[in-house]
């Protein structure tokens, strides 16, 4: 995360606090929940599906609520976000691609000569 974070810097120019709000940050770290952490594959598995869910749960709410009412309906996609979180954890706490546990080959009986 401090690579991403310098890469970031360096393509934006400079890093400001109000472009990190804490949603973004509920957002990272419910795409890491999802996901597994400790695996790249779930990280990446966990954005694309909490982007999913975010951008899906946008639209339609652009869809169903009307004009007037759609910031305040806003706030639904939060709640559909924590929903998800919530039952994922009940199902499968350790993320959709749980982290393997490896054993080191260098772990195994030690012959001294």
């Amino acid at each position: 995360m401090g690579l991403a974070g310098a890469v970031q810097a360096h393509f934006v120019g400079f890093i400001s606090p109000p472009n990190y709000l804490p949603m973004l940050t509920f957002q990272v770290w419910a795409m890491l929940i999802v996901g597994g952490s400790g695996n790249n594959k779930g990280a990446i598995l966990g954005a694309v599906l909490v982007w999913a869910i975010w951008a899906l749960s946008g639209s339609l709410i652009s869809e169903v609520f009307p004009a007037d009412q759609q910031a305040r309906a806003a706030s639904l996609q939060i709640v559909v976000i924590g929903v998800m979180l919530c039952l994922l954890l009940l199902w499968r706490p350790q993320g959709l691609l749980p982290e393997r546990q490896t054993i080191s080959k260098h772990l195994g009986a030690r012959h001294d000569t």
